[in-house]
């Protein structure tokens, strides 16, 4: 067992000294977390419509068709009323013209401008018209409300100046809502995560990937080179013991380098990583063990530390693409998401969703821990058999 912990901590230092590995190992993942969550930022649940509004009318009831406007799912800017001039692009705004108030109190029509934001998804925009539709029911409704309660004569129209339609009004908007809508999502349907909620995980399984699958090929490739292979084969190390301290040692630098990631993603961008420690844990171990795995079977394979250099980039970085830690499986297609699934990267990227973002508790990684325990056997199996020790 020292001779194992020995090779192990071999393999640890051997990276670590160099300083390109430590960049690697440390640094780049968090710059990658903060890029991306920047880039595709949104956290993980729903994202507000952005819209801003430009009053040109200013009078009572435009600002309380504002303030409706506010307690809908908008993020609302509100613009001056010179500003539909000035604005080149005011993004997606919503104009009351002059008259608006005028115009309801009179029964008579009035037309609402609303400037679609330019190159925006059609989705947005469709959920953006919804809810002004919504603040202008909200705002009729209670305007119906308030005329069948206030008693005047017939030839006496509403007037929003007068104090005891403003006091009838308030009333009426102020009554909770006789019908409320409950919204919950059916079947198998999921929230995509996004912002840091998604490029912490997806940057943690791609880096441990990298660095160790990297440092398993090159350490390999080198020992055989310089046959040191050869002489530890005269030591009193077994084949197994040998492969159990290079395959060890791969699994702490991918540990050490999770526990950097783990502490920088809940300090600096507020990562919620779930309420199982154990769990995450235990799925990092098993991705440290399939990546050890392959970063073995590829030194089995090469025959120099320059092939290593090479093709050890290559591979973890087309495992980490159809695996969906450059995007969710979740938003491709049926056939891209079951063929991700040859990579060891969408087993673990199920793993920690289900985790972190979906809710479904440790139960969730028995399966992808079973499976990246699979990839880790067969690749150190295979590399195994082709690496010679004579």
């Amino acid at each position: 067992m020292r001779a194992i912990l020995a090779l192990a901590a071999h393999v640890m230092r051997l990276d670590l000294k160099e300083k390109s590995s430590t960049i690697w190992l440390f640094v780049m993942p968090i710059v990658f977390i903060g890029f991306f969550g920047m880039l595709f930022r949104g956290g993980t649940g729903p994202r507000k419509i952005q819209l801003a509004l430009i009053d040109e009318d200013r009078s009572y009831l435009s600002g309380r068709f504002t303030e409706m406007l506010q307690g809908e799912e908008l993020d609302l800017t509100i613009l001056d009323a010179t500003a539909r001039d000035t604005l080149a692009d005011p993004g997606r705004a919503l104009v009351i013209p002059r008259g608006f108030s005028d115009s309801l109190m009179t029964g008579n029509r009035v037309a609402l401008s609303l400037t679609p934001r330019e190159g925006a998804e059609q989705a947005a925009e469709l959920a953006g018209e919804i809810h002004v539709y919504m603040g202008i029911t909200r705002l009729l409704a209670t305007l119906a409300e308030t005329d069948t309660a206030q008693t005047r004569s017939a030839a006496e129209r509403l007037d929003p100046e007068d104090p005891r339609f403003r006091a009838r009004f308030e009333e009426a908007a102020a009554r909770p809502d006789l019908i409320r809508i409950d919204v919950r999502t059916a079947g198998k349907g999921r929230v995509v995560p996004s912002g840091f909620g998604a490029s912490a995980p997806s940057m943690l399984v791609l880096f441990i990937l990298m660095n160790t699958v990297i440092t398993g090929a090159v350490v390999v490739t080198m020992e055989k080179q310089s046959r040191c292979f050869a002489r530890l084969a005269t030591a009193p190390v077994s084949r197994a013991g040998l492969l159990a301290g290079k395959v060890l040692g791969l699994l702490g630098l991918a540990l050490l380098q999770s526990i950097v990631i783990l502490i920088a993603g809940r300090l600096l961008f507020q990562v919620d990583w779930g309420s199982s420690p154990p769990a995450l844990l235990a799925l990092l171990i098993c991705l440290g063990l399939a990546a050890g795995g392959i970063g073995i079977l590829l030194g089995g394979i090469l025959r120099s530390p320059e092939q290593a250099n090479a093709i050890g980039w290559i591979v973890p970085l087309f495992l980490g693409a159809i695996g969906g830690c450059w995007w969710p499986l979740e938003v491709a297609p049926s056939w891209m998401r079951i063929a991700g699934h040859v990579s060891p990267a969408a087993w673990a990227m199920d793993g920690l969703y289900g985790l972190l973002s979906f809710g479904a508790g440790p139960a969730s990684i028995v399966i992808p821990c079973l499976v990246l325990l699979g990839y880790g056997a067969g690749a150190i199996a295979v590399g195994s058999r082709l690496l010679r020790t004579d």
